[in-house]
């Protein structure tokens, strides 16, 4: 797996601000988080975990009472504390995210943060029938070194880690694909050793659906950087 993707949908009502994805890619090791912590319900939560708990309501929403204090995932990566209807991950590159019900459960079925998925990197939200959505698609190095081997294999990977969005149109699609084609195409290393993408590449279905060969062209590449309006 090289790469891994976050949707975002844009014009539709959602439940939280991201979606349900999961990281493929390794988190670095486990960095400190904030030492405050509350006592909730006999158990200690704190930092940003704490705060994601009170942004979903704390004891009163979702999760319901903590039912551990703080604790490191198995891998050393990340912490969690678990919940009467769920757990808030913690990872010093994903933030905090809460998992609950028939996903935390698929996911836990594949493997929980040591399976293929990696750690949550965003929230809840439900799928909206309509609206624009941008998809940002996370290449490991591998995948920035790999990136022009196959435009369709990295396409298939993205939508493997978030599901293909409802109604997309084949223009909308055709758009969202040369797009990312784009970006693989021109990605290069800089002299400071980072990435001239930075560290996603980003599709969006509002932009229009262009021929291959104006997005493609290294004359024009210059002008639209992937991201013709």
């Amino acid at each position: 797996m090289v790469v891994k993707a976050l949707a975002r949908w844009r014009g539709a009502a959602l439940s939280k601000a991201g979606a349900v994805v999961l990281a493929v890619a390794a988190s670095p090791l486990v960095q400190a988080a904030p030492a405050a912590a509350d006592d909730i319900c006999g158990e200690k939560v704190g930092g940003a975990i704490l705060v994601k708990y009170r942004e979903l309501g704390g004891e009163d929403g979702a999760l319901g009472c903590p039912t551990s204090g703080e604790l490191v995932t198995p891998n050393g990566r990340g912490r969690y504390n678990t919940f009467e209807r769920g757990a808030i991950y913690w990872t010093a590159e994903t933030n905090a995210h809460p998992v609950w019900g028939a996903i935390r459960d698929k996911w836990g079925g594949r493997g929980w943060e040591n399976g293929k998925l990696g750690f949550p990197v965003g929230d809840e939200l439900t799928n909206p029938e309509n609206g624009d959505v941008d998809v940002h698609v996370f290449p490991t190095d591998l995948g920035f070194e790999k990136a022009k081997d196959s435009y369709d294999k990295l396409w298939d990977q993205a939508f493997g880690t978030v599901p293909y969005p409802k109604r997309l149109t084949e223009a909308q699609g055709s758009s969202m694909y040369t797009q990312l084609a784009c970006h693989a195409r021109y990605v290069f290393k800089l002299p400071n050793g980072e990435w001239n993408t930075h560290e996603s590449w980003d599709m969006e279905s509002w932009r229009p659906d262009v021929s291959w060969d104006y997005a493609m062209n290294p004359l024009v590449w210059p002008l639209h950087k992937c991201n013709w309006t």
